[in-house]
């Protein structure tokens, strides 16, 4: 999507000049500031960061790269702008909604900012110089992206990556359309906006395994010398080696990461090989000699865990430590920063915040720069102090936000009914009145940092509270233990979906999380809403057949039907289905599949069920979409042409956003909003809702009576 040629406005204008606002709206949230990514320069005096904006109205973005200095001398101001946006596109040939976020990197002198960027549908590296204000493009490619790149070990040049000729991919996909394309169980046709056969991005790329759908693909290496800007093919026996230490700032656990001196690096180890030989054992934190191999556990408890992060050396005049992030506390709900003392063993708390999150951090001058968010801020560029854990604000793009009144929120920890903690984050309704019971919303799947639109950005969490809603941001229960033990990912699938385990973890926490604010006298039980996208949706499926608890529902998509398994993209993920319920549909495993299947089981669906659903996706949810219309059951589904498994476009997300609002007003509450646009929705919902009633189901003792309807906004 073509960015617009300006930087990102994002204070919204009615906060100019400053005014109390009373609650965050569905414009605000879709029209939010996000810093994509930030470097630093060498001397860690400066930070370049990149802004990105919606714009519903206009359904496009504004992006901009800014530089700050980190001693807060100064305002921040542009540095560049940002191109166009750009979807990732995987190695099959296939989108996911997801955004591209273009690499970026300081020269080793400090002098100019490198850059990819994306104009017209064409990605090439730039420059920057922030001290003169110069830019220019460095290399010209126009048939094919630069894709990756790093520096050199000396900064004399960059090794860039090269991706494949878009003229040859088109003429490939041009020449199999004329003649029909083959359908190969390994490789299925894409539906996306239309049925189409997608040439791989990389050559002899195979789908034979789950592993390979999120491979990196091996481009064409090319070099560009820094001093003459001239590119040429890398060479054979050439070395395609950089400096990764400055290019990668935001390393793996399984990444060592390197003293000053090179002298010793921190690790990550199985805290205990010989009880945990599964996939994802506990981990614990060690410092090896690099030339020996010698090692140093730390033994302090925070030391070892399965929620272990991040770490870093900082290393001062007086002392050398390693500082790790953690999640960690009741229900693994408190992030927490340690500083350990490999000499003498001493472990010290730096910084603990159930509130609080800290991303992509960088240590530079004894201090963490990180993106740091918090349940009603936004994130915003940050230096943490190791010594007393204060934040101090380097740049916030959205710092308007501090001006809007939010309700009371409050960490919630409950089990799931096989004993797995975890928690969630509880948003109080507006105008609460103690005593008085709510409707209550539930999102799924992650929550932690600012509390937006759950996983995928659908459920605008603040809005639904000051619609007089209470809100429930989940984290799903993670059973470690299990994890920890089983080595085999598909017998782990298999263990995670046997009918006794889905009903003992997932849906059984959320029942546990509403049993919890009923005793508290905070919720209505009968009026609980399910949301759900990706995985959630998955969860939403499964609670619409296994559980009473829910008075309404939202979803994505739709899974787990003999469709979905029919409609997979390759062999794998149908293997994978196969896994999970013990075969294909029409087969032995029939049975399984029609516990599961929501379609299936239509007749135990007491729950109205909205589906927004993508184009590229909504074929998956046709089945039970249809088996519960035939049932009589109120279902709706809408579709977003030109979408995929995360929406992306603006103007979709706001009527995702509006139509969210408007469905469980509707249905827990008895509210519609009485614009004159939305009167066919209603007439709709209406009947729907009268010819539900009339059934002889549990939805009608759930329900009662609602008398009236009240006015409301889905953009308050």
């Amino acid at each position: 999507m073509r960015g617009l040629a300006k930087a990102p406005e994002c204070l919204p204008q009615a906060e100019k000049p400053a005014a109390k606002r009373s609650g965050v709206t569905a414009n605000d949230l879709a029209s939010l500031c996000d810093i994509v990514t930030f470097v630093l320069s060498p001397d860690g005096a400066r930070a370049a960061y990149l802004v990105r904006q919606a714009d519903p109205a206009a359904d496009s973005y504004t992006q901009s790269w800014y530089l700050a200095r980190l001693d807060g001398g100064a305002e921040p101001v542009v540095l560049t702008g940002g191109g166009d946006v750009q979807l990732r596109v995987l190695p099959d040939g296939r989108r996911i909604g997801e955004f591209e976020n273009p690499q970026s990197a300081w020269s080793k002198d400090g002098h100019w900012f490198v850059f990819l960027r994306s104009d017209e549908g064409r990605s090439q590296l730039w420059r920057a110089n922030p001290d003169t204000g110069v830019e220019e493009r460095l290399t010209d490619h126009p048939s094919a992206d630069v894709e990756t790149f790093l520096w050199s070990g000396d900064g004399e040049s960059l090794i860039y990556t090269l991706g494949p000729d878009r003229k040859v991919q088109a003429e490939i996909e041009e020449a199999a359309a004329k003649s029909g394309w083959l359908v190969e169980p390994e490789a299925m046709l894409h539906y996306q906006g239309g049925i189409r056969k997608i040439a791989s991005r990389c050559a002899g790329f195979s789908r034979a395994n789950l592993d390979s759908l999120f491979a990196s693909c091996a481009g064409e290496k090319w070099v560009l010398d820094w001093r003459s800007r001239s590119s040429r093919r890398l060479r054979e026996g050439e070395s395609e080696e950089g400096d990764d230490a400055r290019q990668t700032p935001y390393p793996s656990l399984k990444a060592r990461v390197y003293s000053a001196d090179g002298v010793r690096y921190i690790g990550f180890e199985n805290a205990d090989p010989e009880t945990f030989k599964g996939i994802a054992p506990p981990l614990r934190l060690f410092v090896a000699n690099a030339e020996n191999g010698k090692k140093t556990l730390c033994n302090q408890p925070q030391c070892a865990g399965f929620t272990l992060k991040q770490a870093w050396w900082r290393e001062t005049a007086s002392r050398s430590e390693v500082v790790f992030y953690a999640l960690d506390g009741s229900g693994y709900g408190t992030a927490s920063l340690y500083a350990w003392s490999p000499s003498d063993g001493a472990l010290r708390t730096v910084w603990r915040s159930d509130e609080a999150r800290l991303s992509g951090c960088v240590m530079a001058r004894a201090r963490l720069t990180c993106l740091h968010e918090s349940w009603t801020r936004p994130p915003y560029l940050a230096a943490v102090s190791l010594e007393t854990g204060d934040a101090t604000t380097i740049a916030d793009p959205n710092d308007g936000w501090r001006r809007f009144k939010f309700t009371r929120i409050e960490k919630l920890v409950y089990k799931d009914n096989a004993g797995n903690e975890t928690h969630g984050h509880l948003v109080y309704p507006a105008d609460y009145a103690p005593g008085e019971r709510y409707p209550l919303v539930i999102t799924q799947y992650r929550s932690g940092g600012f509390l937006r639109g759950a996983v995928g950005d659908e459920q605008p969490i603040y809005v639904y509270a000051q619609n007089g809603m209470f809100v429930l941001s989940t984290n799903l229960p993670d059973d470690f233990d299990m994890r920890a033990r089983v080595n085999d990912l598909w017998a782990l699938q298999n263990r995670a979906w046997s009918d006794t385990y889905v009903k003992a973890r997932e849906v059984t926490a959320l029942e546990n999380a509403v049993d919890i604010l009923d005793e508290r006298g905070l919720i209505d039980p009968k009026r609980v809403g399910i949301t759900g996208l990706s995985y959630g949706a998955m969860i939403t499926s499964v609670a619409l057949t296994k559980s009473d608890y829910f008075a309404a529902a939202s979803a994505a998509t739709s899974f787990l039907s003999p469709t979905t398994y029919y409609l997979a993209n390759s062999e794998a993920e149908r293997k994978s289905q196969r896994t999970i319920l013990g075969g294909a549909p029409f087969s032995d495993a029939i049975t399984n599949w029609r516990k599961h299947s929501l379609g299936l089981n239509a007749e135990k669906v007491n729950t109205p069920y909205l589906l927004q659903s993508a184009d590229s996706e909504y074929l998956f949810s046709v089945q039970n979409y249809l088996d519960l219309r035939a049932a009589g059951k109120p279902v709706e589904m809408i579709v977003y042409p030109d979408e995929y498994h995360v929406k992306w476009r603006p103007a979709h997300r706001l009527a995702v956003y509006r139509r969210n609002i408007d469905w469980f007003n509707f249905w827990l509450r008895g509210v519609e909003d009485d614009v004159p646009e939305k009167a066919v929705q209603y007439e709709h919902w209406r009947k729907m809702r009268a010819e539900f009633r009339a059934q002889k189901t549990k939805l009608k003792p759930r329900f009662g009576s609602i008398s009236g309807l009240l006015p409301c906004s889905s953009d308050k």
